[in-house]
């Protein structure tokens, strides 16, 4: 809970005397005024009430007792609250008796959330020989209905609620919480008891009480459970300096189960996080008004492929008194491994997801959508499926580009000349396939993982041949062809128009030869040595079937251009084989398939829960009293 405001409240008990036909009891009504800063009413009530406990003795038995209200009341603790943090009513009586309960707010409404009542049983005129000591806490859900603001809820009837042994009476209820400009409203909002029916109204009876009599209340008619609602999702952010390191979106709610199921909505209005980040371990500590106190802990882990993953190790849940801020209850789990997903990922799940904390404890989660590690931006990451998807094709999409270039221009090496054999386009077509096996696979969600395989077995193949072409096309154009007697003109081009039907070489140290020449040949005598089997450093003398000499310049070219491609692809194909292989075995990130629904604790039966705002889960059906064989009061 945020700051309390300073409170000037003024507080006056009116006593009341609850007298019988033959006896009476004394009752006190409550009169309780909160005043805000400006010393201007914030929160009126008056109410009466009576507690009915069963509580068990050093002998193993159980006794029923009655507490009531004492001459000396107090309201500690009691707060006005505001559009963010909820209203506070608050009193203390008797030998550390205490009782509570917040009310919450809307634009338009307000209405009592969380009744929680505290009895001692170090109180021994009231718990004689009572087995179990000191104080014990009860917390229950209001039935109250949204009360429209500025408006007074009046309920002259009796209300009650059963939890734990414990039935809590109330009648001639006025509150109203939340009062604007420090006046109190003169509009009146009406239970549903209060409200007049055809049917003429029967005054309560009232029985003599004895030891051996029995008062009983004829329980109204049962109402339909109102469906259950599930909790607003609330947005949670921890920093180191200005940076954001951890965020989390989540709907919250607790199953508290011990005599009876409790569901808990953790209101985000009131919820306040704090917390650790680092590099491998984080922690979200979300504290919901100084009551509700839940810590998760994600851990780093490596995967067998060496790729780190983060997940959720441990939970704990804190409840606490409102009042005094005693513990309630308080549960630990630490050997989760949920809501995994890569690091530098965020990990969403739509869904509703129960934790099991322990056998009394559970967690229900909703719209849950966290990332703990390697923020970015102060935006979530968009999961690690879709960044590996896009790499996947953007190394793909290259791979296939150069696989095209590389067939374009060893093609086009391969037709400058007839008798020189280029193998370069072939890695263009393997590397090529694969590449395109692999874009059609990234884009599988069914059959991805085969597809890619074997767009890895192509493109592997592709490398070893890439690896091969550029070594021979390399060598061949290094060793094999010498530009400078073209450059230098020495070489002479036969056409059919042209070409005599031999030249005549003058090779040095040695006679002229006359070798025949077919047509369309680029002919070079400077590197023609006339038969001899030793032939000049350089190469090839001839290129037949080609439109020029200058087409061996550009075959020069075209040679080392294709090396060069076809190591560029040795390398691509090497690293995009290494990211699909990364890939192939990833499952989208999608809300509707990365997370998995679990049932709940069987100590809750989901197909009867209770009607949920804030803290719910008590049984939506009319108050009653319990079968005690006897109540020591009397109702006039």
């Amino acid at each position: 809970m945020g700051p309390r405001s300073p409170s000037a409240a003024s507080s006056a008990l009116l006593f009341l005397l609850l007298l019988g036909s033959s006896g009476f009891l004394q009752s006190y009504a409550v009169e309780v005024d909160i005043k805000d800063a400006s010393n201007a009413t914030c929160l009126y009530a008056r109410w009466m009430m009576s507690f009915f406990i069963k509580y068990e003795t050093n002998s193993s038995d159980y006794k029923n007792t009655t507490l009531n209200l004492s001459s000396s009341v107090t309201h500690n603790g009691s707060v006005c609250g505001n559009d963010t943090h909820a209203a506070l009513l608050a009193v203390q009586f008797g030998e550390g008796h205490s009782w509570s309960i917040n009310f919450t707010k809307t634009n338009e409404t307000y209405q009592g959330d969380l009744i929680t009542f505290t009895y001692n049983t170090n109180d021994t005129a009231v718990f004689p020989d009572a087995k179990r000591k000191g104080p014990v806490t009860i917390v229950v859900k209001d039935t109250m209905s949204p009360v429209q603001l500025n408006n007074v809820f009046v309920c002259h009837s009796i209300e009650s609620f059963e939890a734990e042994n414990v039935t809590q009476i109330f009648w001639n209820v006025t509150v109203q919480a939340f009062v604007q400009n420090g006046t109190i409203g003169e509009k009146e909002s009406r239970c549903p008891a209060d409200t007049p029916t055809s049917a003429p109204t029967v005054p309560p009876t009232v029985a003599n009480i004895t030891t051996a009599s029995t008062t009983t209340l004829s329980p109204a008619p049962t109402t339909a459970p109102k469906p259950v609602e599930n909790p607003d999702t609330g947005n949670y952010s921890l920093k180191i300096g200005n940076k954001t390191c951890l965020l989390a979106t989540v709907g919250l709610q607790l199953n508290v189960s011990h005599d009876k199921p409790v569901l808990i909505n953790v209101n985000p209005k009131t919820t306040s996080a704090d917390g650790t980040c680092g590099n491998t371990t984080a922690m979200l500590k979300l504290n919901d008004g100084n009551s509700t106190l839940i810590s998760f802990t994600f851990v780093v882990k490596n995967t067998s492929a060496g790729v780190p993953k983060f997940y959720l190790k441990e939970v704990n849940v804190t409840l606490l008194n409102r009042l005094n801020g005693s513990v309630i209850s308080s549960a630990d789990n630490n050997n989760f491994s949920k809501w995994d997903a890569f690091l530098g990922s965020s990990y969403m799940c739509r869904k509703e997801q129960t934790l099991e904390i322990s056998d009394d404890i559970q967690i229900h989660t909703f719209n849950l959508w966290i990332q703990p590690f390697l923020v970015k931006a102060n935006k979530f990451s968009t999961g690690s499926f879709n960044r590996r998807k896009r790499n996947s094709l953007y190394v793909t999409v290259t791979l296939l580009i150069v696989s095209v270039l590389i067939l374009t221009v060893g093609l086009a090496a391969t037709t400058r000349t007839q008798n020189v054999t280029v193998g370069g386009y072939y890695p263009g077509v393997i590397l090529g396939f694969g590449s395109f096996l692999g874009i059609i696979g990234s884009n599988l969600i069914e059959n991805k993982r085969q597809m890619l395989v074997a767009s890895i077995v192509f493109i592997s193949f592709g490398v070893i041949a890439a690896f091969c072409c550029a070594i021979v096309d390399g060598v061949f154009a290094a060793r094999h062809i010498d530009l400078r007697p073209l450059y230098a003109g020495r070489c002479q081009y036969y056409s059919k128009s042209t070409t005599p039907p031999e030249a005549i070489c003058h090779p040095q140290r040695r006679a002229p030869c006359t070798p025949k020449i077919k047509t369309n040949t680029c002919f070079c005598c400077d590197l023609y040595n006339c038969g001899n089997r030793v032939e000049i450093s350089g190469g090839y003398y001839e290129y037949i079937d080609v439109s020029s000499c200058q087409d061996i310049i550009h075959l020069y070219h075209l040679l080392w251009s294709a090396t060069i491609l076809n190591i560029v692809g040795l390398f691509l194909g090497i690293i995009t084989a290494a990211i699909l292989g990364g890939f192939k075995d990833m499952t989208p990130s999608l809300p509707t398939l990365n997370c998995t629904v679990e049932n709940a604790h069987p100590s809750v039966s989901y197909y009867s829960r209770p009607q949920v705002t804030s803290y719910n889960t008590y049984y939506h059906s009319t108050p009653h009293l319990p079968p005690y064989s006897a109540y020591d009061f009397q109702l006039v």
